[in-house]
């Protein structure tokens, strides 16, 4: 690195280097394996499907989300696919490897809604109009024997799969959402057909035919699965959204020049693939002929598209705009940036959160405590309910079947955390899992790293100086020319700052480069040294009237400039501060939430950024063990500490803090040790996240409070508490359409 007067950049090398965002598994011995899950159906299912995969050998972890029936297997060893299978087969479910791809899951077919309503729909009115009596008097009447008759096949083909599965579960010892639909349908169709069969075993008062209700409740059970089915696939639809980004096939040119249309997954890499103006990018690539602006708002969250060039990498699912480039296959498939995030969201959406695990946990026996209180139901009105006893005990017990719904609980908290991790993603925060979405939500103080965070990182050209006797048009090009030869960061700079002013660099004859002090060039016939003012006084070079600027800038990097022997001007490169960071400061403080600056950077460089954005509070010349400390000083207060950075000495500060949020152009140290990654640089963003979780974590409680309070409530009323009180009882049929 050159040594420059007036003043000190920090450059964190590792800027320049990364740029792409690379996610690898989150502890590097152990492994990670995705299953698709059949036969769920509520929460209590979730609870078994995790409790059996825990028990299998080598898992260290296992996270089962009923919303698109998955589950997340974590290993100490390589997975074992079969074993891990083999053991949901053994707890009453269905298991097989999963894909990319979300699964697919056949929703229930409008034929199972609509046989048992063509049936069940009519007998209704026609009850209600007495015009036919729902009361049998004599055995084998010849419409309700018929009408019997017709129900049994409607019913096993609407409800065939609900009763096997309730069998499954009934010969382990459990009971779920399909045993209490099961037990009230095929227990208002034997009630039903004993009464017409055999009338004389009941009472005169208690030969009713149920028959209505159980048919209507399959037609209303398989109805609310159908839209339970849409509801899903709209939480796994930032999964779809990002694939679909990648276009199915590619342009590849073969050695001889020829180009060809081949599917994307037969791409390979060192391949070259050409993609014209308005064309999705197939795979990841860097770039090796060509100029165009990308929009890579799919990864970053920023909408304006960014220059990318002769070098630059790009990633599969950005856009090009508006020129035809050559990319170079460097990842495909299932190693595209675009796959690992689909994957880490995939990952986080089947994570849950602590409030989550106690819904799960309160599903697992909630079936089973249904059918305690039915029976107990239909005990109590047996022996004290009013005549005729079995009438009104097998009422009020088939309506407490058929108004609890576990679905509830076990979909209350799946549905809004796979909505919000969904939603963070299109927006460009990736996070890994559901604990830290919900933790987000609760900080009251963020820590920030200063270089790479709240600034840029990167050096860039914010003034120019130009000395008597020289003007800016002529001595830039000669210097854009000179630093055209470099690769240190400054000079990229420079090169980036004239590109961006429309001057074209002039062709150097020569160059060189003297390490630690700057660099010599002949340009058309001109000699132009570029360096520290130390490096000009070595060649000779009066640099007093440079001088005068440096009580100007103290705190910025400078580049004292030589022509043909003469000082021509200072260039000042300052480590930018991030455009919306000023904003940003503002917002958290308007929410309450305490921001802090922890920068290695020198005191005054801190305390001019500080100053910029608006930051109350700010420690400079920070080690990573200071950072550490700091964070571990606030937690002991009471502080729930969010730490956002994005270098190598931010690691040990993220894994600290409650919830790390990794800047997606820092180090993969980084990014590994925090649950959180910002794929672009724009600090709107972590607000973002944090009112996102507050409103996941919200809409969490409303869906808990109302499946609680559903159930509390329902379920005592089609026991029939009010019946002493207003003599109302609840028809199972309402009941049903309730669940």
């Amino acid at each position: 690195m050159r040594i420059y007067a007036g003043g000190c950049i920090t450059l964190k090398s590792h800027h320049f280097k990364v740029n792409r965002i690379q996610f690898t598994g989150e502890h590097m011995a152990h492994h990670t394996l995705e299953l698709n899950i059949d036969g769920m159906n509520c929460g209590g299912c979730v609870g078994r499907v995790e409790k059996a995969l825990k028990a299998a050998p080598h898992v260290v972890e296992a996270t089962v989300s009923l919303v698109d029936r998955s589950a997340t297997v974590t290993t100490d060893s390589k997975p074992n696919s079969k074993a891990l299978i083999e053991a949901v087969k053994k707890a009453g479910y269905g298991a097989s490897p999963a894909h990319d791809t979300p699964h697919e899951h056949k929703p229930v077919s409008w034929a199972k809604v609509i046989l048992p309503g063509l049936l069940g729909l009519p007998l209704m009115p026609l009850a209600w109009l007495h015009l036919l009596p729902m009361s049998v008097e004599r055995a084998f009447d010849p419409i309700w024997t018929a009408l019997i008759a017709l129900a049994l096949p409607i019913m096993a083909y609407s409800g065939g799969h609900m009763y096997v599965d309730a069998a499954k579960q009934a010969a382990r010892g459990h009971a779920n959402m399909n045993t209490l639909v099961s037990l009230g349908t095929l227990a208002a169709w034997l009630y039903s057909a004993i009464v017409v069969t055999m009338p004389d075993l009941f009472p005169e008062g208690s030969r009713h035919i149920y028959l209505e209700a159980g048919l209507i409740i399959l037609c209303l059970v398989n109805l609310g699965h159908r839209i339970e089915h849409k509801a899903r696939n709209r939480t796994t639809a930032a999964i779809r959204a990002l694939l679909d980004l990648a276009p199915p096939q590619a342009h590849v040119i073969d050695d001889d020049g020829t180009e060809r249309t081949i599917p994307a997954a037969d791409v390979r890499i060192g391949m070259q693939v050409r993609i014209r103006p308005g064309e999705r990018i197939p795979v990841d690539g860097k770039v090796v002929d060509g100029t165009s602006d990308i929009d890579e708002s799919m990864l970053t969250g920023e909408s304006i598209p960014v220059s990318r060039t002769v070098g630059d990498t790009l990633n599969a699912g950005a856009l090009n705009t508006n020129s035809t480039l050559i990319i170079e296959a460097t990842a495909v498939g299932k190693n595209t940036v675009l796959s690992q995030m689909a994957r880490l969201v995939k990952q986080a959406q089947s994570s849950k959160p602590p409030i989550g695990r106690l819904a799960d946990t309160v599903a697992g026996y909630f079936a089973m405590g249904v059918l305690v209180i039915a029976l107990v139901t239909f005990a109590v009105w047996w022996f004290v309910g009013p005549a005729p006893q079995l009438n009104y005990a097998f009422t009020t017990a088939l309506a407490v079947l058929v108004i609890a719904c576990p679905c509830a609980l076990g979909l209350a908290t799946p549905i809004s955390v796979m909505a919000g991790i969904g939603k963070a993603a299109s927006f460009g925060l990736l996070i890994r899992n559901a604990d830290a979405l919900e933790r987000l939500g609760d900080i009251d103080t963020i820590v920030f790293d200063k270089t790479g965070t709240l600034t840029h990182g990167t050096p860039e050209v914010t003034h120019i100086e130009v000395a008597k006797g020289f003007k800016e048009n002529t001595l830039l090009p000669l210097l854009a020319g000179a630093e055209a030869g470099s690769e240190h960061p400054v000079a990229a700079a420079i090169t980036r700052y004239a590109k961006a002013h429309n001057i074209a660099p002039q062709k150097a004859d020569s160059f060189t480069n003297s390490a630690g002090g700057g660099i010599k060039a002949t340009l058309a016939g001109k000699t132009v040294l570029a360096g520290s003012l130390r490096f000009l006084t070595e060649n000779n070079v009066n640099i007093t009237e440079l001088e005068s600027h440096l009580k100007t800038y103290p705190h910025a990097g400078l580049v004292a400039v030589a022509i043909n022997g003469k000082a021509a001007g200072l260039i000042v490169l300052e480590d930018t501060v991030r455009e919306t960071a000023k904003n940003v400061m503002t917002t958290l403080k308007a929410m309450h939430i305490t921001p802090i600056m922890l920068t290695g950077d020198r005191t005054e460089t801190a305390q001019k950024i500080a100053e910029d954005i608006g930051l109350d509070m700010f420690y400079a010349q920070q080690k990573p063990e200071d950072k550490i400390k700091h964070i571990k000083g606030l937690q002991s207060k009471g502080k729930v500490v969010c730490m956002v950075g994005d270098g190598i000495n931010d690691a040990p500060a993220l894994a600290q803090a409650d919830v790390g949020i990794a800047m997606g152009t820092g180090t993969g140290v980084a990014i590994e040790s925090a649950p959180i990654t910002l794929s672009g640089g724009d600090l709107a963003t972590v607000v973002k996240g944090i009112d996102l979780s507050r409103a996941t974590l919200r809409n969490i409680r409303q869906n808990l409070l109302g499946a609680f309070g559903y159930n509390a409530l329902g379920i005592p009323l089609a026991a029939g508490v009010l019946f002493p009180f207003t003599g109302w009882l609840l028809n199972p049929v309402f009941a049903g359409a309730a669940m």
